[in-house]
């Protein structure tokens, strides 16, 4: 009876144990949920210029050949290291190239007259014209100080549901156009 119901428990943890690996080993095919260094969004935004033979796919090879064009690039002195100030004149390049693509978005959104330049008139009126002033201007003066207006700002993103995050929509992000000159 001992050796039956030993028997039984050391089957009984073996399957257990064998269950458990075959849970925590995923399948040959099985991709992973996130590379350690994951660059999906760079990939993602540069995947055109990466895929050099128009394929619709991008290799590893393509991938390598890309990064080693960029940085022979960005190495203005082609000392084959890159300096503080080569990396900031390659994000400055990529910044301005950013903000092209918007300002292009911009004036094809808004350019009434089809000139290709944006006129007073054709800007947006600023939100600072109507509703976030009269909110900003807590004492009702008829001016907004830079507390009110911080105050304002504050609250603006509290009810956004941001909570004051560094780099929120609203003010210095990448969301809501705040001041209403169309840039997102």
């Amino acid at each position: 009876m001992i050796t039956r119901t030993l028997t039984l428990a050391l089957a009984t943890t073996a399957l257990l144990a064998m269950t458990a690996a075959a849970q925590e080993t995923p399948a040959p095919d099985a991709k992973p949920a996130a590379a350690p260094d994951a660059k999906a969004p760079v990939m993602f935004e540069n995947f055109d210029a990466m895929d050099t033979d128009k394929d619709g796919k991008v290799t590893q090879a393509e991938i390598d050949a890309w990064r080693a064009a960029r940085f022979a690039e960005a190495d203005a002195d082609k000392d084959g290291f890159l300096s503080k100030e080569e990396l900031v004149a390659m994000r400055l390049k990529e910044i301005e190239a950013r903000m092209m693509k918007g300002a292009e978005r911009m004036v094809g959104k808004l350019d009434a007259d089809k000139d290709g330049k944006l006129s007073p008139a054709e800007l947006p009126a600023s939100r600072m014209d109507g509703r976030v002033f009269d909110l900003a201007d807590a004492d009702n003066d008829g001016s907004v100080t830079k507390e009110e207006l911080a105050d304002a700002m504050k609250w603006l993103d509290d009810k956004k549901g941001h909570k004051g995050k560094k780099g929120g929509k609203g003010h210095g992000g990448h969301g809501e156009d705040v001041w209403g000159w169309g840039w997102n």
